[in-house]
């Protein structure tokens, strides 16, 4: 598969998955993404551009902290709390963690993601 096509496949996913289920509006989108809001809209038209193919990163970062949190909470109104609450633990120094990852870009996205798939694999058995 042509990596532009799977580039629209992912981007399809956060936009009409991850983005409704935590109710990111099109201005956090496009933070998240590190692109202006006309690139996302000119996308959502049929047009990939190159500020998307530098997004590849942080979509899949974001796809892995959906699934990490939907293994831990058992709704999207949980997981979208926690990603909007302020965070005492180490990684996030006391801002919401999808601050952290509007502020920082995708290497905070990755340390997000980092850190619920540790939270959600943890045995406290």
């Amino acid at each position: 598969m042509p990596a532009s096509k799977l580039m629209m496949i992912q981007f399809e996913y956060f936009v009409r998955v991850i983005c409704l289920a935590l109710h990111l509006d099109l201005d956090e989108q496009a933070a998240i993404l590190g692109v202006p809001r006309v690139a996302l809209l000119s996308v959502r038209d049929g047009a990939l551009t190159e500020a998307l193919l530098y997004a590849a990163e942080l979509i899949d970062a974001m796809v892995a902290i959906y699934a990490a949190l939907g293994s831990i909470y058992s709704n999207d109104t949980e997981a979208e709390c926690w990603l909007r609450r302020p965070n005492t633990a180490p990684p996030f120094g006391g801002l919401a963690p999808l601050d952290v990852i509007l502020r920082q870009g995708p290497a905070a996205a990755s340390r997000v993601a980092q850190y619920l798939e540790s939270a959600a694999s943890a045995d406290f058995s």
